[in-house]
């Protein structure tokens, strides 16, 4: 199961523009913010090895019970990128 998901969210990242968002479901404490933590860890040492580094947003859907609620999450992590980088598109060294 495991290998199927990992193998999808490759596919996912390679697409250039998706156009929809990634979610996995599962019981409670069955392993999927684990899972994809770890997954993640691994894209970056893998992949992100270019002059501009993707970074995905990662966000738990616990306790939020509206859609609204994802959608300003996103908005404040991307306020945030840019306030601290003052660019979305930061350079690997």
């Amino acid at each position: 199961m495991n290998e199927n998901i990992s193998e999808y969210l490759l596919k996912y990242m390679k697409n250039p523009d998706p156009q929809y968002a990634v979610m996995i479901k599962g019981k409670w404490g069955c392993g999927k913010s684990f899972f994809i933590k770890n997954w993640l860890d691994n894209y970056k040492e893998r992949y992100n090895t270019g002059k501009v580094a993707l970074e995905p947003i990662y966000v738990s859907l616990y306790g939020l019970k509206e859609i609204s609620q994802i959608t300003e999450y996103y908005l404040e992590y991307i306020d945030i990128q840019f306030i601290t980088s003052n660019n979305l598109f930061q350079e690997t060294k």
